[in-house]
Formats: structure tokens, C-alpha cells, sequence
């Protein structure tokens, strides 16, 4: 995929490791759980040398299916899935986005953040996209998953990005990333007026590709 996956509030690059940026992360359940069970393995091996390797492979198997069930709970949306509603602090405007009025027209919506070399890749091209569809009947909306507004209000100003975008760093932001199970950036989601998921895109999503699945919605490029 060409983005950064997102796990546990943790941002990783899937293109180069090296790179390296200063932003907080929420310390998740699961998270704690990848630390504190392979130090208690640890420590029942000590103290029950007879019975370690048994023990080690019934802990191995709790964090398996520990594993599978946060996955599941956090599973990104697919299509045909109703779109989640939420309601953020507008970045670029005086309203809060209520994905709920947007929903009336197909809808556009991208997730993304100011340190995502892959996003700024694909901000253009959304807002391209929103000049040419939106006179058509077509909304488009973006969140932003960064910590700090400034952050995403400087990369909107610098991009030129005129679309109307919510700030998910607050604990609303929060519920609507798991609600969408966001695990990269970008992540693009076609949305129809029905409020079911057309189509989803992992990483950067070629214009070309929306617009023939807005095309399929009834919208004329």
C-alpha cells in the first residue's frame, strides 16, 4: 500500500522506516497487551521451569486470538457497510462536519494527515475532483487524523484545499477513525446518497478510478 498504516494510535510508514516525526499516540488496551504478556511468559517460565514450554504455548495462543478479536472490533469498512456518521471541528471552515449533511449526494470522503507525504499527494487530486464533481452533485469531505489543528490548517492553506474538512484529533475524531477502521493513510471511500460505502481505496486513489465510480452513481464527469 502507498501510505502510513496506523496501529494502536501509532503512526508506521509502509514505504520507508527511516523517516521519523514527533507525533503523540494513545497507549491502547491492545497495546499494553502486546507489552505486559510476553513479560508475564517471561516470568511463569522462571518461576515454573518444568511446565515453560506448555505454558509459553497456551499464552501464544490467548495473544493469537486476542489479536484476531482486536482486528475483528477494528476491522476498516468494505463496501456496501452504512457509512458511520460523526461530527468534527471544522478545519477550514465555521461549522462542525456532520457527515450526516453531506450524505444527501454521493459522497467523497478521505482520510488523511499533514506529515503523510502520500496525502498531500493526494489532497490535489481530491480537490480537483471536488471542482469538477461537486457542480455535478457529488460532496466531498476530508478528515484530518493529525494531533494539532495548526498542523492541518497549514497543509490546506499550502495545498489550496477549498473542500470542507473535520479535525479527528479530539475524542470524537477518535471514535470516528475506529469507526471506519482506519489502519493507513490516505484512505478514500466512495459513499452513496443511500449512505452505503461504494468502494474504498487503501492509499493513494487515482482520479481516473473515482470518477467511474461516481459514474456508476448517476454523476456525469
Amino acid at each position: 500500500m502507498v501510505g502510513w498504516l496506523i496501529v494502536d494510535g501509532t503512526y508506521l510508514s509502509t514505504i520507508n522506516s527511516s523517516n521519523s516525526f514527533n507525533q503523540p499516540s494513545t497507549i491502547k488496551p491492545s497495546t499494553l497487551f502486546w507489552v505486559i504478556v510476553p513479560q508475564i511468559a517471561l516470568f511463569v517460565t522462571e518461576v515454573f521451569p518444568m511446565n515453560a514450554r506448555k505454558i509459553t504455548a497456551v499464552l501464544a495462543v490467548v495473544m493469537v486470538l486476542v489479536a484476531l478479536l482486536v482486528i475483528q472490533a477494528n476491522a476498516a469498512l468494505k463496501a456496501g457497510d452504512k457509512a458511520p456518521n460523526f461530527k468534527l471541528e471544522a478545519i477550514n471552515g465555521k461549522e462542525p462536519i456532520n457527515l450526516t449533511e453531506f450524505t444527501n449526494k454521493p459522497t467523497l470522503l478521505v482520510f488523511w494527515a499533514s506529515w503523510c507525504p502520500h496525502c498531500q499527494n493526494e489532497l490535489p487530486v481530491v480537490q480537483r475532483l471536488y471542482k469538477e464533481l461537486g457542480p455535478k452533485g457529488v460532496n466531498v469531505v476530508g478528515v484530518s487524523v493529525d494531533r494539532n489543528i495548526n498542523d492541518a490548517r497549514n497543509v490546506i492553506k499550502k495545498l489550496n484545499i477549498t473542500f470542507p474538512n473535520g479535525f479527528a484529533g479530539t475524542e470524537s475524531g477518535d471514535r470516528a477513525i475506529s469507526g471506519y477502521g482506519i489502519r493507513g493513510i490516505p484512505t478514500v471511500f466512495v459513499i452513496g446518497k443511500d449512505g452505503v460505502i461504494k468502494a474504498t481505496y487503501a492509499g493513494e486513489a487515482d482520479a481516473g478510478r473515482l470518477k467511474d465510480d461516481f459514474a456508476k452513481l448517476g454523476v456525469k464527469s
